[in-house]
């Protein structure tokens, strides 16, 4: 089972001998992408598997990845907002009938999500949540390669009253009502 190198290349080999080449689309739209693919491919590559990196403009990339579904894998981002929606707990970046980026319509899925959606119980979505990161654990739909940190700096000697959203980092309501420019001593 698995791919192996199968020649003494350092490179492993598919069962018919040939390399195993894993192409990744990186969005060119994304500043911090061409750098994350780099890395990416620095680390996929010190344990032996081939990456080409293919970077794509955010035309080409819609009409891969949302259209034609024309991938292996790619680098792009999630957001906060994107792991709340659908039945949440990124749900709509793995449910094939969604957004769908893992093209997963397995059946076992689609049912936990599907009771998400309709359940109005909270203790139920919670148990229905727990069965889905179960359900994560054990099948790996996708597996997520790096996670970003969002740093806002700012000089706290002239700046107060910023507060911090998951979400919106330092630019929010409380923020805009809050924040104040100390005054220079």
């Amino acid at each position: 089972a698995g791919v192996r190198d199968l020649n003494g290349d350092g490179w492993r080999d598919l069962s018919n001998g040939t390399m195993l080449t894993i192409p990744i689309l990186v969005r060119t739209d994304l500043p911090e992408a061409g750098r994350l693919a780099e890395l990416v491919k620095r680390d996929l590559e010190s344990v032996g598997l081939k990456v080409d990196l293919i970077p794509v403009d955010p035309p080409t990339f819609r009409q891969r990845i949302d259209i034609n579904k024309d991938f292996h894998a790619f680098i792009s981002r999630t957001t906060m907002w994107g792991m709340m929606m659908w039945a949440g707990y990124g749900t709509g970046y793995v449910d094939a009938r969604n957004i769908g980026w893992s093209l997963v319509d397995d059946k076992e899925f689609q049912t936990i999500v599907d009771e998400m959606l309709k359940t109005t119980s909270e203790g139920e979505y919670r148990n229905l949540a727990h069965k889905l990161q179960d359900l994560y654990a054990e099948k790996l739909y996708l597996i997520p390669l790096y996670w970003g940190k969002m740093i806002q700096p700012y000089r706290s000697d002239r700046i107060s009253g910023l507060h911090y959203d998951p979400m919106y980092g330092i630019l929010t309501k409380e923020t805009f009502y809050a924040i104040e420019v100390k005054s220079k001593r």
